[in-house]
């Protein structure tokens, strides 16, 4: 991950465990050494007995074009994490995408923005396909899918909605790739 002295990182991840919390979440180097910004999070034994959100900001004290987000501990015992994200607190329009690369694409006026798109749509196998409707909502309630043509799985993390709310107002238009049926839906959904 791209880090950068100064700015801010959100870390958000469910975490659940058999007695009390003792975690790290840290940046590093690319080998893992070096301490780039970091946090302790603590809580009791019943704090964290069922699936607790935990977000945090860290703020980079270095840069590095590599490095790493750790969650470590020094405690015995058994921790679950799940839905783990890093990013940059500083977002276009506060849509969760990079200001920067936003920025990119919007300097070179496209007239159209198409999400998704190509093989993301279809997938190889209909039962692999995007379905616009599982990913509206929050992040974490989303289901996400196979990517099949790349064989890895996705969360979905880009709310259709929000890229269409964000390329709109400008000289170009959200283009979304569903069924025309579906589209008054769409629209009152994203609005």
């Amino acid at each position: 991950m791209n880090i950068e002295q100064g700015k801010k990182y959100k870390v958000v991840f469910y975490a659940r465990s058999t007695g009390p919390l003792n975690l790290a979440v840290s940046f590093t180097g690319p080998n893992g050494v070096g301490n780039l910004a970091s946090t302790v999070i603590t809580g009791s034994a019943s704090d964290f007995s069922n699936w607790t959100k935990v977000e945090v900001v860290l703020e980079a004290k270095a840069t590095s074009r590599n490095s790493r987000l750790q969650l470590t501990t020094t405690a015995k015992g058994v921790i679950w994490l799940d839905q783990v994200s890093a990013m940059p607190v500083d977002t276009y329009k506060g849509h969760g995408f990079r200001s920067d690369l936003f920025q990119m694409l919007l300097d070179i006026k496209p007239s159209f923005i198409r999400f998704p798109g190509g093989c993301f749509v279809e997938g190889e196998a209909l039962r692999d396909a995007f379905r616009w409707k599982a990913s509206v909502g929050p992040w974490e309630e989303r289901p996400g899918h196979f990517g099949d043509v790349w064989k890895y799985w996705t969360d979905d993390g880009i709310q259709v909605c929000i890229l269409y709310k964000g390329s709109s107002g400008r000289n170009q238009r959200g283009v979304v790739s569903i069924h025309d049926k579906a589209q008054c839906l769409f629209i009152n959904l994203c609005n």
